[in-house]
C-alpha cells in the first residue's frame, strides 16, 4: 500500500493520507483486472443492457426490440406518400422525427402501450431505422415525380 506523508497542510495538522489510486502496487500491470463497481450494472446483472441486437423481428414479442419490424414497412410507405404528394423533405423529416419522439414518450406510459399494443418503448436502433426508411421512401416518391 502506498502512503504519502504530508507535514503541515492548510487543513491543519500533519499526518498520512492514503492515495487510493496507488493502493495496489500493480496499477500499471496489464494483467490487473479492474473490479466492477457495485453501482454499475453490467450485462450480466441487468438483462436490459445486453449488447445483443435482433435485426429482424420474427415474432410479435420482438416488435420494438429489433431494428426491422412490420412497422418499418408502414414508415417507408408514409415516406413515399409524403414524397409523392411533394411535401418538402425538411418538413416531412421533421414530422417523422417528431412522431418518433412522441411515440417514445407515449410508449413509456400505460395509455401509449395500449394504443401501440406494445410492452414498452422501441429501442433506439428501431426508431432510427424508422426515420431512415421514411427518408428513403420520401426520396423514392420524389424521384417518381421527377421521372417524366
Amino acid at each position: 500500500m502506498w502512503l504519502h506523508h504530508h507535514s503541515k497542510t492548510k487543513f491543519g495538522g500533519g499526518g498520512e493520507r492514503r492515495c487510493r489510486e496507488m493502493e495496489d502496487s500493480r496499477v500499471g500491470d496489464p494483467r490487473r483486472v479492474p473490479r466492477a463497481s457495485t453501482f454499475v450494472r453490467t450485462p450480466r446483472t441487468d438483462p436490459d443492457l445486453r449488447t445483443h441486437v435482433r435485426i429482424v423481428a420474427t415474432k410479435k414479442k420482438h416488435q420494438n426490440k429489433a431494428v426491422l419490424d412490420p412497422w418499418t414497412i408502414v414508415h417507408f410507405a408514409a415516406g413515399m406518400a409524403a414524397g409523392l404528394v411533394s411535401i418538402p423533405r425538411a418538413h416531412s423529416l421533421g414530422l417523422a422525427v417528431g412522431y418518433e419522439c412522441l411515440e417514445q414518450w407515449l410508449e413509456r406510459r400505460k395509455l401509449g402501450q395500449e394504443i401501440f399494443d406494445a410492452a414498452g418503448p422501441e429501442n433506439l436502433s428501431n426508431a432510427t431505422m424508422d426515420v431512415v426508411v421514411f427518408a428513403a421512401g420520401h426520396h423514392l416518391g420524389t424521384l417518381w415525380n421527377e421521372s417524366d
